[in-house]
């Protein structure tokens, strides 16, 4: 088999792979595979009364098995329509895998900020620019009938900040859909304060994190005794909003980043990064270039052959081939980015001995948490607070602290027991109280995102001794279709 070509190519390639393992019949394949829409969208990008310049966008739908679908917006010079079909049908199988009741889709938009039409402008022309391509954005897939809180929720991705988040929403709820209560879901990583959950900004940077642990404490990698990060060295590539909060989380842990690598170039430093002063620096410059107390390389790739324990692919898609898989010097490998691997590579690594946790369930980490998002806003609701079993007993304990006293169970078990029930409930009272305050929405997330990595790390990685399956990918893959092909079975798509 030649190397594959594109990441489009790479992503049928796997699925196809996980067909013939489950046998599916190759109509209905042909169906799963294949986006039920593509959209081709031309932008206008305004100032004042001028258009400086016109941008295409793709927007792909790729699987509706499960409404409304989902996935992120990117905003990058390498956009094309086969990276946004591979990135849609990629978000289908990484949703399934991990039981996220949403189909897959993808918005890209071909933007190079380094064109001459943008750096002309002044700071605060520039934010106009930015801001009057995102509302015009929502617009066109407003017009052309490609979102909706019923059909596709949009995120982030490579290249969208979280303000343009905000921007999104506000244009659409404002003036495209301005009398709905759902608005909310029409995107996630929102601001708080906009309908937002505390921790989706950094959800899919810590998912990878917690998915190594998870890895680590199940003693899965051969070639790594440790069950904690503590000690262990990890390069990432990429320093965006994924690799910047994996190097965040495994800092703390106590895990040694020793190198980092970005479109510019790569910094190293073996005795390990000073991971908050890097955060600064990228900030201030918007690149790890420069940043003192580290060896700089000139080469974006140099990252990837730095040995070490954890390789932390956090780019973009098609990053190891077969031209360079022969660099990697690590022992584990856990994708943060979009298909860094292509298939052939991947199956040249796997034969040397490196545990490879696959990109559709380790970066699953945004993805949950938008779905959680997603129900906040349906649901008018929010997560922590008042609304933990801790603070509703709390509440009853002092409200109802009468009624529970007079109770005959609670007189008798006083009685046989013989110790002060109502000094026993204020203390309970108390307690819940504290733990109320502690337990705010970030801890409700954090900890839903944790037990979702670990149970999504436990249940492929069962699939794949259960059914005898050569490596994680192929097992997310295979679990995935299977879930997906059940679904078109059952409900009778054709």
């Amino acid at each position: 088999m030649g190397e594959v070509q594109s990441f489009y190519q790479s992503v049928r390639y796997r699925v196809r792979k996980a067909g013939e393992i489950l046998g599916i019949d190759k109509v209905l394949l042909s169906k799963i595979e294949t986006p039920v829409r593509v959209g081709e969208l031309t932008i206008p990008v305004e100032l004042g009364d001028r258009v400086l310049v016109n941008l295409t966008g793709y927007v792909v739908h790729h699987s509706e098995h499960k409404k409304p679908m989902r996935g992120g917006i990117r905003l990058h010079k390498g956009v094309t329509l086969d990276v946004v079909k591979g990135l849609a049908s990629d978000m289908t199988w990484k949703l399934a895998a991990a039981d996220i009741p949403h189909g897959g889709a993808k918005t890209g938009v071909v933007v190079d900020w380094e064109d001459d039409w943008y750096k002309s402008l002044s700071p605060k022309e520039k934010n106009v620019v930015e801001e009057n391509l995102i509302r015009r954005l929502a617009g066109e897939m407003h017009r052309a009938g490609l979102i909706g809180t019923g059909v596709y929720s949009c995120a982030p991705d490579v290249g969208f900040k979280q303000k343009y988040a905000d921007i999104f929403f506000d244009e659409y709820d404002m003036r495209l859909n301005p009398t709905s209560r759902e608005n909310k879901a029409i995107i996630t990583s929102k601001s708080v304060v906009n309908g937002g959950i505390d921790g989706r900004v950094e959800a899919t940077g810590y998912g990878v994190v917690m998915m190594i642990k998870a890895a680590l404490e199940d003693r899965r990698i051969p070639t790594i005794q440790r069950r904690t990060l503590d000690g262990l060295t990890l390069a990432i590539q990429g320093f965006g909003n994924v690799g910047s909060w994996v190097a965040d989380m495994a800092d703390r842990e106590g895990a040694r980043i020793i190198a980092v690598g970005d479109e510019r170039g790569t910094i190293l430093n073996e005795k390990g990064i000073d991971i908050p002063l890097l955060r600064k620096h990228v900030a201030e410059t918007g690149t790890v270039v420069g940043f003192p107390g580290a060896k700089f390389y000139g080469d974006p790739q140099a990252v990837l052959g730095v040995p070490c324990d954890i390789l932390v692919p956090a780019a973009l898609e098609n990053q190891i081939t077969l031209e360079n898989y022969h660099m990697i010097r690590a022992k584990a490998i856990f994708e943060g980015a979009n298909g860094p691997i292509t298939p052939e590579a991947d199956e040249r690594l796997i034969k040397e001995g490196i545990y490879i946790s696959p990109d559709i369930i380790t970066n699953i980490g945004g993805a949950f948490v938008s779905y959680l998002e997603i129900d906040k806003a349906i649901n008018n609701t929010r997560f922590g607070g008042s609304y933990t079993a801790e603070g509703l007993t709390a509440h009853v304990l002092r409200e109802h602290r009468k009624r529970i006293l007079q109770h005959p169970r609670v007189q008798e078990m006083s009685r046989q027991r013989g110790y002060d029930v109502e000094r026993f409930i204020n203390e309970l009272a108390i307690i819940s109280e504290v733990m109320d305050k502690v337990i705010d929405e970030r801890t409700v997330i954090m900890t839903a995102l944790e037990r979702k990595m670990r149970e999504v790390h436990y249940q492929i990685t069962d699939y794949m001794y259960q059914k005898k399956l050569p490596d994680l990918r192929t097992a997310a893959h295979v679990c995935a279709l299977e879930k997906v092909a059940k679904c078109y079975e059952t409900r009778g798509i054709t």
